[in-house]
């Protein structure tokens, strides 16, 4: 079987956002006062904004990685203590 040839890839993010600001994910465990932002490390720690596409990231033969990481953020409410989650799916767009 044939497969075409891709040079670039971006990965688009969907979840929930944040009832408070909606550039961060919501955080569905216990601690308040904070969403979730992702960052794109390959990037230079570029934020992305909730159910965005990072950028385009080239490919090279072979095995490629891509990293992309998770902080924390205020969202406007006061912070107090707890657990943090949220589910964010991906969709890998090739180019």
């Amino acid at each position: 079987m044939d497969y075409p040839s891709f040079s670039k890839v971006s990965v688009q993010f969907a979840g929930s956002a944040d009832a408070k600001n909606a550039d961060l994910y919501a955080n569905t465990g216990t601690a308040q006062g904070v969403g979730i932002r992702l960052m794109d490390t390959m990037a230079g720690n570029l934020p992305l904004t909730a159910n965005a596409a990072s950028a385009d990231h080239d490919l090279t033969s072979g095995d490629n990685m891509l990293k992309f990481g998770a902080r924390l953020e205020k969202n406007g409410d006061a912070v107090a203590t707890g657990t943090v989650a949220a589910d964010v799916t991906y969709a890998m767009n090739y180019k």
